[in-house]
């Protein structure tokens, strides 16, 4: 077992502009997301550089319903 330390992957210039921005973020309720509803956006890293944006629609949201029903036609019967 070698005790030396992988290489750090150096980011992108655009990978390291998102760092900026997002970084401060992770974890914060942003307002908005949704022009139907009182949503709001969090962000988190998921890799270097690379961070998922979430939008939590409010229960009642026509959108979210939407959405949910689409999925739920897009899946394979048992």
């Amino acid at each position: 077992m070698s005790n030396a330390r992988s290489p750090r992957r150096r980011l992108s210039t655009a990978q390291a502009d998102v760092a900026a921005v997002l970084g401060p973020l992770d974890g914060s309720a942003i307002p908005g997301g949704c022009d139907h509803c009182d949503a709001y956006q969090t962000t988190r890293p998921v890799a270097a550089g690379v961070w998922a944006l979430t939008v939590r629609h409010d229960g009642g949201c026509p959108v979210l319903a939407a959405s949910r029903t689409h999925r739920s036609d897009q899946d394979p019967a048992p």
